[in-house]
């Protein structure tokens, strides 16, 4: 008959580890997944103990596992009363900072007869404990923690709607159930001959909560259930050698300890070697491949690595994924930076039109209550959880939309750092949850998604940029293949000729200086990204003496050109040629629209650095058109003519120069009001030119970082 009590302390102390290992692995840095693991670790000692307590052969070893047990048994209310408090939103630190001060007195007298004075025969039992004076305070507390666990249940089921009151009213009777067995072992310290039939309730005790993280999406129950089948299968097979010798034989403390030993040093091997073997024949056997799907999922993500086609590439992940993770409906909404929205790209199995409108497709604006909160979660976002972790209000909002999209789990795609994508799923046709393992395989998969993605984004603008080239290259031609037919035909009249050449020299300087631009634009981002360019000590003095005098008479009429310098100015560390270049372009930009007032350069020396303005009278810049300034072939419209002139690639050389001196480079302008650009460039005492010049001596430099956007 002892044999019972044994092997409940040692299946509890078995269940309390696996579970314990397995959530806190899970994720060890959520706190309900922590709070829950320690409150396996004091079950576990407490089991542990029990077990040993139970085959000890003298009244010795018994009270010290006794003791030992009460180690465990001091900590566990208030681990589960904390446990609950984070599984369930709730705070209460006043009683949680009593509970564990109690908890380390009580520890600290633990081994002396204040807490368990002794042990003796009682009822069945050999060796049972005698409670020492702290004893009694300690059940009191026992209770009180205990009464405190399930009122926070209580109090939760009647605040929470019909859905989660369910899974409230399991827990609250698994916990009745799990008290209720463990606390048949206090009547015998009274003795009161009530034997303890319900320890073995201690195991259900630890699986109960085990099932309340799978129903908060941490782990899935039947996933949970194959993982604990495996994992206990290896074990019990290697731990039944041990009990038996154990039992049979009650070997002296010390061969014990050795057999405990080989046991734990041994379990390592045998899970490593044991845990692949037994998972085919629990798959095959027990759960017939129904998680062959995780495999499917893994090769779907290899799959994409060989499609070059942005749609053929969302319709196979829409595809893949209802097949491999039988869902519902499944759909990847893309951005749109025309419309300046997420558009529908690819759906299977969604029922109802766009926004519940026949014939409208499916739109969602940043400003989308659903869009905004994925941006702030930053991950996979699942409808169960909206109720934990949002108000009411938010929760109704954000479940609303994501139920236009039958979707039940919603992760975002991202590509160069911005979200440029939306994939959602249905729920799964089993009516399963999605668990630990989808999310991770998701997430793996939506990183393979991302991958593809920003090549063909490279890929996409590297087109369009060729496109633009080839656009704006052709512009100047047409006039000019225009002139030259009427003067070959003899249509044009003798004295218009001469002013006609002007114009077809003039064009031709005009794309001449745009190839030049775009030569130089490739070769400074080629020698930022390798770190190819020298530096020297720069007089900037004289540089920008030379661009405003050299420039000075491209000002229209009535607009000054004017350049402050101080006194004295610091000289500058980087290359000549590349910061004339700088102020050049800034200056004929501000000079090209501006047509009335002035043109203002100004110098001010701040530390390490030497900061330039380049101040315009001219209408100012749109706030809409200010992020895009510094893209290549991006162009400025003067409000007043309604034109653009230029090929836009001037303020893109000035930015990848001022990078290429990891400079500062900003703008400020309104409509109306003109604009400033402000430069800011390293003198040779800063940092930067000891670094660089240090690389130089020793035959290295190193690569500029990017532009900042």
């Amino acid at each position: 008959m002892m044999w019972y009590f044994s092997l409940s302390g040692l299946l509890s102390a078995v269940a309390s580890t696996v579970f314990g290992l397995l959530v806190f692995i899970k994720n060890p840095h959520d706190s309900k997944n922590r709070t829950y693991a320690f409150f396996c670790l004091a079950m576990a000692v407490w089991s542990y103990n029990y077990f040993l307590w139970q085959i000890s052969g003298s009244e010795r070893w018994a009270l010290f596992f006794c003791r030992g047990l009460m180690m465990g048994a001091i900590v566990i209310p208030v681990a589960h009363f904390h446990h609950f408090l984070t599984l369930l939103g709730r705070r209460s630190p006043r009683l949680l900072t009593v509970g564990y001060l109690l908890c380390g007195v009580y520890l600290l007298s633990n081994f002396t007869p204040l807490f368990v004075a002794g042990v003796e025969p009682r009822h069945l039992f050999r060796y049972w404990p005698i409670p020492g004076l702290l004893f009694h305070p300690y059940l009191a507390g026992f209770i009180f923690y205990a009464g405190c666990s399930l009122w926070i249940i209580l109090r939760a089921r009647s605040e929470t709607t019909s859905h989660r009151r369910n899974q409230l009213a399991y827990l609250l009777i698994a916990t009745l159930l799990g008290y209720a067995g463990g606390a048949t072992n206090f009547p015998l310290w009274y003795n009161i001959p009530l034997t303890p039939w319900g320890n073995m309730l201690s195991a259900a005790y630890v699986i109960t909560f085990f099932y309340i993280l799978v129903r908060y999406r941490l782990l899935d129950i039947e996933l949970v259930a194959r993982d604990s089948l495996i994992h206990g299968m290896v074990g019990l097979v290697w731990a039944i050698p041990f009990v038996l010798v154990v039992t049979l034989s009650r070997p002296s403390l010390p061969i014990l300890i050795g057999l405990f030993l080989i046991a734990i040093l041994g379990a390592s091997f045998v899970f490593r070697v044991g845990t692949p073997w037994v998972e085919k024949i629990v798959d095959r056997v027990i759960f017939q491949g129904r998680y062959d799907y995780l495999k499917d999922l893994k090769a779907l993500g290899g799959s994409l690595y060989h499609i070059y086609s942005l749609n053929q590439l969302l319709e196979t992940l829409v595809q893949g994924l209802v097949q491999t993770m039988r869902t519902k409906s499944c759909c990847v909404l893309m951005w749109d930076a025309a419309g300046e929205e997420f558009r529908l790209e690819a759906q299977k199995g969604l029922a109802l039109p766009a926004n519940g409108s026949p014939g409208e497709p499916i739109r969602l604006t940043k400003q989308n209550p659903l869009i905004r909160a994925i941006e702030q979660h930053q991950g996979p976002l699942l409808k169960e959880e909206l109720a934990r972790q949002r108000t009411a209000s938010q929760y109704y909002v954000i479940a609303r939309e994501m139920e236009l999209l039958q979707a039940e789990l919603v992760l975002p795609l991202y590509s160069e750092g911005q979200m440029r994508g939306v994939l959602t799923l249905g729920p799964k046709r089993s009516g399963a949850m999605y668990n630990q393992k989808d999310f991770q395989l998701l997430e793996k998969l939506a990183d393979d998604a991302e991958r593809i993605l920003s090549y063909m984004t490279v890929i996409y603008e590297q087109a369009l940029t060729t496109a633009k080239i080839a656009h704006d290259a052709r512009q100047p031609f047409q006039p000019i293949k225009s002139w030259l037919c009427r003067i070959r035909s003899g249509k044009m009249p003798p004295e218009e000729i001469p002013m006609t050449v002007r114009r077809v020299e003039t064009y031709v300087e005009f794309v001449h200086e745009f190839f030049t631009d775009l030569m130089e634009l490739n070769t400074l981002i080629v020698q930022r990204v390798r770190g190819e360019v020298k530096f020297a000590p720069v007089d900037l003095s004289a540089v920008l003496r030379q661009v405003t005098e050299g420039l000075r008479s491209r000002a229209v009429p009535g607009v000054e050109l004017t350049l402050d310098l101080p006194k004295e100015l610091p000289t500058v560390f980087g290359q000549e040629r590349g910061i004339e270049r700088v102020f050049n372009n800034l200056v004929v930009n501000a000079l090209k629209f501006t047509k009335q007032g002035s043109v203002q350069v100004r110098v001010q020396a701040k530390r390490d650095w030497v900061e330039v303005r380049v101040q315009d009278t001219g209408p100012g810049i749109s706030e809409a058109e200010l992020p895009r300034l510094f893209e290549p072939f991006a162009q400025t419209r003067e409000p007043e003519r309604n034109v653009v002139e230029g090929m836009g690639l001037g303020l893109t050389i000035v930015k990848e120069v001022v990078a290429l001196h990891e400079g500062q480079l900003r703008v400020e302008s309104r409509l109306g009001e003109g604009t400033i650009f402000i430069v800011g460039l390293p003198t040779v005492d800063s940092g930067f030119a000891a670094t660089h010049q240090r690389g130089q001596r020793e035959g290295h430099l190193r690569p500029s970082p990017p532009p900042s956007p």
